[in-house]
């Protein structure tokens, strides 16, 4: 079994081991990304019900002061009645300490309609403000996670990236521009350059080698390239292989 081929197993496991290790690090950044937004939509709804609230209480008190006004006015019309002696002008106070005693029913009417209004914002605003401190708390926990995870991934990638160049320099150099050339090229990851093939047939695009391709991939003796997908194809021997040796250094490290 070629080294080469190996090593480019290898390499191909080092990268499935890169793309895992940075996925977890950016799986909690965009946990972190959402917690925000979550953070972020619900302070403006908290802040919106707290407007809210706040208007129905000055609403409130505006009505409770102007019913405790025309109380204390009503108080001196009834102490004027007893001293008029005139007969119209008691039934004209009269009449007015009447429509004054509607006014009053009215507005203390109102204010308790006010009352209850003020009371349900208070309780959403309550929920609101609760619900706001629980996102704000799972923030908080998420970033101190990820500050841990941040320092972890830091590591284990430049660990890994260590081991990727090692493995780099040990294989020719055509087919080491050609790897990392292909590497560069692939946005997604974790980035496909080796892949196995059986039965002749390409493990990434499917494409069907020429018979030649296929009697050289099972020989398991040089680095043979798909002529569609254009990344190395080894045989699952070999793949196994480079497992073995990768198991084996992580063991020993």
């Amino acid at each position: 079994m070629g080294e080469d081929l190996k090593t480019l197993a290898r390499l191909q496991l080092t990268e499935d081991r890169i793309a895992e290790t940075s996925k977890v690090r950016d799986e909690l950044v965009i946990k972190v990304e959402t917690q925000t937004a979550i953070v972020k939509d619900l302070t403006k709804k908290r802040n919106e019900v707290q407007d809210r609230f706040d208007a129905a209480k000055r609403e409130w008190r505006e009505i409770e002061e102007s019913v405790d006004t025309k109380k204390a006015e009503l108080k001196k019309w009834e102490a004027r009645l007893q001293t008029l002696q005139d007969w119209r002008e008691q039934q004209a106070l009269n009449s007015a300490i009447r429509e004054h005693k509607r006014t009053i029913e009215f507005a203390e009417t109102t204010a308790n309609e006010k009352i209850a209004v003020v009371e349900e914002l208070e309780a959403s605003f309550n929920a609101a403000q609760e619900a706001l401190e629980t996102a704000q708390n799972n923030i908080g926990a998420l970033n101190e996670e990820l500050s841990v995870q941040q320092v972890a991934t830091s590591e284990a990638l430049e660990s890994e990236m260590s081991h990727r160049q090692a493995l780099l320099e040990s294989i020719p150099d055509e087919d080491r521009r050609r790897y990392v050339n292909l590497v560069g090229s692939i946005k997604r990851r974790p980035a496909i350059a080796v892949t196995v093939a059986r039965k002749g047939i390409c493990g990434f695009c499917n494409v069907t080698m020429q018979p030649q391709n296929w009697i050289e991939v099972q020989r398991q003796e040089k680095i043979i390239y798909c002529q569609g997908c254009r990344r190395a194809m080894v045989h699952e021997s070999v793949m196994a292989a480079g497992a073995e040796l990768e198991a084996a250094g992580i063991l020993a490290s």
